[in-house]
């Protein structure tokens, strides 16, 4: 226990703290002591709520309109030392210094050599001493940019050439991001960097993250509790809800088809929607095309006014596709005829929250009961007073991430990237990209068979499969009765289907389908230039096991020239396949997979995804 100090030790501190606060002053820092002493008067003055009183908004306002009249504002800190040997105040108003260090390396990673330059100079801040905790310094950050006068830059200001604790050079970094103005420069200054020079194909091969040896995942949250029961499921309408009379909720005939395509084929109906609807449409006009035939659809047009020389629109619709065949449960030996999947419910921004949504769905809940339907197959990301039959969970990988980096939705793919200061390019690239041994691997290809729609052989085998091996590989399987349902339901019009056979001979042993997406194109934009990506929407493996299923899936879509690949933990893929595959589980894709039979009641109780095939993401 220390003991208390003297009087003359007291004025003693007294007077160095005096000296202190003086000197500070006389740099332009005000007292803290008097910092803190105005912050409490200010704190005093504050009427309280308790009171009755109430907070004026003119103060916020001046503030604001002074800042956005004010020529600029400096947001940074100048570094302070600690006095050693003497006390420092450690109260709440107490004034910090913070050191920009990082922030420095974070400019550098975005190649901004003003501020750069700008930041180093105001901190004082030494980019040749510091590192990350990973041993990188601004030479590693700006080879990640490829911002050639940012190198020379650094380059100029004597900052070292080194190794990070992956024993990763500048020069790899430049390597992976194939960066080869940045990969000559390094090479004609530093000579140790001349000696590193190596391929794309043997830096990645040198740096590949392995994968991982646990996987963990965020369990499914329960089902709340008293949850009040929506409108739209109710028996009986119990609220007004009437629309207004620009918009006509109703069935839509042929004669909108063309209005239906155009709504889907763009990003307007799922602007700020969820999943995949934030960077792709919500359809291809292939497959929007030939199911349309067959489909019923709802949807909210929007009548032109008179005068003002626009066509009737679309606002809003909702879709129901009869799958055919039938949906085998394991547990009893149930089947159940007859399913309708119920998909690409899309409702413009200006009319959410407008109770347009519940005035679609009951006029599709009508029209499936006049169509004799039994059971209904949908997904949704709400959780609803209904069982679900389990969580569908996506899980992405990038097998050509520098070239998703230079598109304009790169923020959708790659998240880490933008949110996190010490995640660079070079670390997602040796994440995700494919290494010249995958792709060297001829025989994945070879020995799939793309599926032709008109082959009547071909298809036979397939459905014979299906329908011989479905129930036995998943508790609750779609089947196929004939090869017509095969053609409408699993191996589509405008999808990529493959079946695989061993290289001895014999039968389909596996299958796969692919779902090629094109984004959207942006203004000046070229739609035959924008990138693919390929979405697995039905699978199943007799002769694979483990990750190698989600390796096969790669492979294919590699060959296909997709940029990015989506696949679900249903068909047999489990989640420690998929990461050991390398794929990465996006928490904000995930949906829940509903089958009611009635408004109330769940025709499927839960069942662990990986056991459950049914056709549901084709469309």
């Amino acid at each position: 226990m220390q003991t208390p100090l003297t009087d003359e030790e007291r004025k003693a501190k007294e007077a160095r703290l005096r000296e202190l606060r003086s000197e500070l002053e006389g740099r332009g820092h005000p007292s803290t002591a008097s910092a803190g002493a105005q912050q409490h008067e200010q704190q005093e003055d504050v009427p309280g709520y308790d009171e009755g009183s109430e907070c004026s908004n003119d103060s916020d306002e001046d503030f604001f309109t002074g800042a956005e009249n004010a020529a600029g504002v400096c947001m940074f800190a100048e570094p302070m030392e600690e006095p050693l040997g003497h006390t420092l105040e450690t109260s709440p108003c107490v004034r910090r210094g913070i050191v920009g260090d990082f922030e420095l390396l974070r400019l550098a990673k975005m190649g901004d050599l003003v501020s750069f330059r700008e930041f180093a100079a105001l901190t004082s801040a030494d980019p040749t001493t510091f590192r990350d905790n990973h041993g990188r310094n601004a030479m590693h950050y700006a080879a990640d940019s490829g911002n050639i006068a940012l190198l020379q830059h650094l380059i100029d200001s004597n900052v070292p050439f080194t190794t990070d604790e992956k024993k990763m050079t500048p020069v790899d970094i430049a390597t992976l991001n194939q960066y080869n103005d940045v990969v000559k420069l390094l090479a004609e200054t530093f000579p140790q960097a001349a000696d590193l020079v190596k391929s794309y194909e043997e830096v990645l091969e040198l740096f590949a993250v392995p994968p991982p040896r646990f996987t963990m995942t965020k369990p499914a949250p329960p089902i709340e509790e008293n949850s009040r029961p929506r409108a739209f499921w109710k028996a009986e309408r119990t609220a007004s809800a009437t629309a207004s009379a620009d918009i006509t909720v109703s069935q839509l005939t042929d004669a909108h088809h063309s209005l239906i395509l155009r709504g889907l084929s763009g990003l307007e109906l799922a602007q700020e929607g969820h999943g995949f609807h934030s960077w792709l449409p919500p359809a291809e006009p292939a497959v929007t095309a030939a199911v349309l035939p067959r489909a019923k659809v709802v949807g909210a047009l929007r009548k032109p006014n008179n005068g003002d020389g626009k066509e009737e629109d679309i606002s809003g619709l909702v879709m129901a596709v009869p799958l055919g065949g039938s949906v085998a449960l394991k547990s009893g030996g149930a089947r159940i005829e007859n399913p309708f999947l119920i998909t690409q419910l899309a409702l413009h921004p200006a009319l959410r929250g407008a109770n347009r949504t519940p005035l679609l769905l009951e006029e599709m809940h009508k029209l499936l009961l006049s169509s004799g339907a039994t059971t209904a197959v949908f997904r949704s990301y709400l959780q609803l007073p209904i069982p679900a039959v389990g969580l569908v969970k996506w899980s992405r990988r990038s097998i050509a991430p520098g070239h998703v980096f230079k598109r304009r939705y790169a923020t959708e793919v790659f998240p880490d990237f933008f949110q996190y200061d010490d995640v660079l390019r070079a670390d997602i690239i040796t994440k995700n990209a494919l290494t010249k041994s995958f792709c060297d691997n001829a025989g994945r290809c070879a020995r799939w068979e793309l599926v032709d729609r008109k082959n009547t052989e071909q298809l036979h085998h397939l459905h014979s499969f299906i329908t011989s091996q479905a129930e036995t590989l998943f508790d609750v399987a779609y089947l196929t009765q004939s090869v017509d349902d095969l053609l409408t339901s699993i191996v589509g019009e405008g999808l990529s289907s493959f079946v695989h056979r061993p290289s001895t001979g014999g039968g389909i042993t596996d299958v796969v389908v692919l779902r090629l997406r094109p984004g959207g194109a942006g203004k000046g934009e070229s739609q035959e230039l924008n990138p693919l990506a390929a979405v697995c929407v039905y699978a199943m493996f007799s002769s694979l096991k483990g990750p190698a299923k989600a390796e096969e899936v790669l492979a294919l879509a590699y060959s296909l020239k997709a940029e990015t690949v989506f696949i679900p933990n249903m068909f047999g893929f489990l989640d420690s396949d998929l990461s050991k595959a390398m794929f990465e589980e996006l928490l904000h894709l995930r949906e829940y997979l509903y089958m009611p039979r009635a408004v109330t009641d769940a025709a499927v109780r839960a069942t662990a995804m990986s056991k459950v095939a049914i056709p549901c993401f084709f469309i």
